[in-house]
Formats: C-alpha cells, structure tokens, sequence
C-alpha cells in the first residue's frame, strides 16, 4: 500500500469500523504484514506528512522505501533538503 494513502487511511481512522484493534493490526490484518512492520510503515507514513521533499522524492523513486524510514527518523522539516541530497550517495544503513 503506497504510504500516503496508509497515512491518510490512518488520519482518517477509516480502520475503526472493521474488528481491528488499532490502525497498525488493521495493516498487519489486511496486508498480511507483522505487527511490527505494519507500525513502522505507519510511522514513516505519518513522518511523511511532515516532511513532504521526503515524500515527493520517495513518490518518484530518488529515495528507497528503505532509506525514506531511516531519514524520518532523524529529519526534521527545516533539514529534510539535507537528508535528500546525502541518499544519492549512500545507503540505508549509511543513513541511518
């Protein structure tokens, strides 16, 4: 599931109809994902909102999935531009 529809599935609590105990079991439910992962695709899709360069450049694949979680776990908003520009050129795990 594209993580701006997850975020907005979130936001819009549009899970709390089904038997699903929160957002991230829903997404774990339906897509048949761990807990864990589930509430880290969560995690990157609300940090997203946040940092919207991060998002755009993640929607046109200039950033991994994988390096799009690590740089939203330390940008912020006003310093996102430097994140994007240090992907290019490394790795996930470099990242992080």
């Amino acid at each position: 599931m594209e993580l701006t529809l997850l975020g907005e599935f979130e936001a819009r609590e549009a899970w709390a109809s089904s038997v699903a105990l929160s957002c991230a079991h829903w997404v774990s439910w339906q897509l048949g994902l761990s807990l864990g992962t589930a509430r880290e695709k969560l995690r990157v899709a609300r940090a997203l909102r946040e940092l919207s360069l991060v998002a755009v450049e993640l929607a046109v694949g200039w950033v991994t999935y994988a390096q799009a979680r690590a740089i939203t776990r330390v940008a912020t908003p006003s310093e996102q531009q430097r994140w994007i520009d240090l992907a290019p050129y490394s790795t996930a795990v470099q990242l992080e």
